[in-house]
């Protein structure tokens, strides 16, 4: 007989802690089965004493009626009996039943996605846990910064002594330095090991001999920051590259002393 069709299901083992009504399943996957586990199904451990599932909150968790009063005990073997009115049919039934509501539940945050103006929205999989993707409206913010090979430039006029770069405005910044010292910080760096974004920043000298102060944490290239041109007119070029949601860039001095 089939562990898992059977009247008797035993698949996996389960841990029970005398005094509580939990039980944590090993390798059990209860709400997921075709025949999932249900309320007023009968657990037992020896096929002597049976205690009633009242609740099955995750596949490796079922909450008891009664609290158990056996001895405390890891990774044991177990039955579940199930209820009379638990039919094959009537099983089969509320699988179709719950899989309909998650498709359901997959279109409404399907539609939620497409119309959401957020940076990213959730999605539930079958297993009820989330994961968040970006938003249509994001996407086409990130990649409609292309446009037939085109990669659109972000005029950023440093007046101030900070002067603070969105990521996500461009990948080419033109940085006009209009005072002696100017500390430049960045917004929107990627955050999930699976991104990965590179920012070409042009420095240009409009009053000649200004300074940059560079976030911490920078790993430039040879060690140390670059030194920029201090004539008047003249442009420095940088990239910056941030790898796999490291907070902390790489750095490098792409070209210098070139003429405004």
């Amino acid at each position: 007989m089939s562990k898992r069709a059977g009247v008797w299901y035993r698949l996996g083992a389960v841990n029970v802690t005398s005094g509580s009504n939990e039980v944590v399943g090993v390798n059990t996957d209860w709400l997921n089965e075709v025949l999932a586990i249900g309320n007023g199904d009968l657990f037992t451990l020896d096929g002597k004493s049976f205690y009633e599932v009242s609740d099955i909150p995750t596949g490796e968790k079922i909450v008891l009626h009664d609290l158990y009063d056996g001895d405390s005990i890891e990774n044991t073997k177990y039955a579940i009996i199930r209820s009379v009115s638990g039919t094959i049919n009537t099983r089969l039934a509320g699988q179709i039943v719950k899989q309909f509501n998650q498709k359901q539940l997959f279109l409404d945050e399907l539609q939620n996605w497409f119309s959401s103006t957020e940076v990213s929205e959730v999605f539930t999989d079958s297993r009820g846990e989330t994961r968040e993707a970006l938003t249509l409206n994001e996407l086409e913010s990130r990649f409609g910064k292309f446009h037939n090979g085109t990669v659109f430039t972000e005029f950023v006029d440093s007046d101030d002594e900070l002067t603070t770069i969105d990521i996500l405005s461009g990948m080419f910044f033109k940085v006009d330095l209009n005072v002696p010292l100017t500390s430049i910080a960045f917004t929107n760096t990627p955050s999930s090991e699976t991104e990965s974004v590179q920012a070409t920043i042009m420095l240009k000298q409009v009053t000649g001999a200004n300074l940059v102060v560079w976030p911490d944490g920078v790993k430039w290239a040879n060690g140390r920051p670059p030194v920029l041109s201090y004539k008047a007119n003249t442009e420095d070029i940088i990239v910056l590259l941030w790898v796999g949601g490291d907070p902390n860039p790489y750095g490098s001095f792409k070209s210098g002393w070139l003429s405004a």
